[in-house]
This record gives C-alpha cells, structure tokens and sequence, in this order.
C-alpha cells in the first residue's frame, strides 16, 4: 500500500463496505426464500407453457432451481450491498442486477456439478490421481452446457422479469 492509498482511506472504505454486506444480512435471509419460490415459479411456469409432463425428473428440476435460488438470493444481497453501497440508485439497480443474475446461474450450475458428480461417483478415480482433475474438467462442463442448453430456456423469459423486480426493489430500499 503506497502513502496515497493510505491517505484516501482505503482500509476504512473496505471496513465500511463490509460493514454494509453484514447489515444486511438479515435481510438476505429473508430474501434467500422469496428468491427461491420465485425462481421455482418461473421455472414451473415455463414447464406449464411448454406443455412438459409433470414427472418426478420435473419435480427434481424445480427443486435444484429453488435450492440454486435460495443460495443466490442469500449471496447476491450483501454482495450488491458490499459493492454498491451508497451510490445512486442506477448503481445499487446494476449491482443487484448483476449479482443476483451470477449467483442464480453459478449456484444452479453448482447444484447440477453435485448431482452429477454423485450420478457418476462409482466410475470416477481416486481423488489424487491427475485423471480426477480431467474427470472434474469434463463433468463442469457437462453441467455448464445441461444449464445453458436445458435450464437457462426455463428461465427464460419470464426470469428476466424476476431479475428486474428483485434489483428494482434493491434500488429502493433506503440506503445504508
């Protein structure tokens, strides 16, 4: 860290941020659930306008996207809150955005890399062999391609919608 740094405040400005993200984490946990039927809505809703028969595979989907929803919705708010702070109410708008549109997919991705890692886990090698890693390589980007392909046309148009409301609201609420 240079004098400059020093003098702007930079270790207080991070400190205040934090402090940010841990004010509202009551608030992330009462938007993690709301986030998560809203998610699992859009998804059903999309299964309904499709005409897809509703079987035990479309019962796990819906809750791989509830449970992908919870856990964006609990890790966007603060993330937005860290980032935007106290910034004009575009800001907070793009921060909540952009969070919450990354943390939906990445955590949905997740849960698919889980479940197909437990699909699969009787023919994978052992953890320290080099092949594990090319195993591990292949089964991320099955998933990423099952998500893009299968999952994203689910949420799609409709999510978008959610995505607007959930950073609208963000941008409203008081700041601090």
């Amino acid at each position: 860290m240079t004098a400059s740094t020093a003098r702007t405040g930079l270790v207080p400005a991070l400190g205040a941020a934090f402090g940010r993200a841990r004010g509202v984490l009551p608030l992330a946990l009462a938007f993690a659930p709301v986030h998560a039927v809203l998610i699992a809505a859009v998804v059903a809703v999309s299964i309904l306008w499709r005409e897809i028969g509703w079987t035990h595979r479309s019962l796990v989907v819906l809750a791989t996207f509830a449970a992908g929803g919870a856990l964006a919705g609990l890790l966007a708010v603060p993330t937005a809150a860290f980032v935007a702070g106290h910034r004009p109410r575009s800001a907070r708008f793009a921060a909540m955005f952009v969070a919450l549109t990354g943390f939906t997919a990445c955590s949905v991705l997740l849960i698919f890399l889980i479940d197909f890692r437990l699909l699969d886990a009787d023919f994978w090698s052992d953890f320290p062999h080099p092949f594990w890693l090319v195993e591990l390589a292949f089964t991320v980007a099955t998933a990423a391609y099952t998500l893009t392909a299968s999952g994203l046309p689910l949420l799609l148009p409709h999510g978008l919608l959610l995505l607007f409301g959930a950073a609208w609201w963000f941008a409203r609420r008081p700041r601090g």
